[in-house]
């Protein structure tokens, strides 16, 4: 049996539902024994490429608005939608609220938190900007 760990706060935890699932074979508490391999980009590139074309797609139709109008912002009014921000980093100045997204990275964002919020952002994304289903969302491409 293989079951990936990402090791965070200290301590080795199933890196996906799959992971966790295939993890409930162990008795609780019991010890096991395995080895570890450095693996890198476990999480989906698909899933991540999935995500910036579609930021993509958006910054085209919605090209005339200086707020939406390139990939890299798409993303950061995403991020900022959601709410996905470092919650160590906001700064109050006066009656001004300052805050960081956090960085949506393999380093940063683990499996499962990523499924989560890439769920979100892809609801976001179709249903509050687009008007359209998600599945409406997948089949779209950007323009030759």
């Amino acid at each position: 049996m293989k079951i990936a760990m990402q090791k965070k706060g200290g301590f080795y935890r199933p890196y996906s539902i799959k992971d966790h699932e295939a993890s409930k074979a162990h008795k609780e508490n019991q010890i096991v024994v395995g080895s570890f391999a450095k693996v890198k980009h476990y999480r989906s590139l698909k899933q991540m490429a999935k995500y910036f074309i579609i930021c993509r797609i958006i910054a085209h139709q919605l090209s005339g608005d200086h707020n939406w109008n390139t990939e890299k912002k798409v993303d950061q009014q995403c991020r900022m939608e959601l709410k996905f921000w470092d919650d160590s980093q906001i700064i109050v100045k006066g009656n001004q609220v300052i805050v960081f997204p956090m960085s949506i990275s393999f380093e940063n964002l683990a499996h499962a938190e990523a499924c989560f919020y890439f769920d979100r952002a892809f609801e976001f994304f179709a249903h509050d900007i687009l008007k359209v289903t998600v599945e409406e969302l997948f089949k779209m491409e950007l323009p030759k």
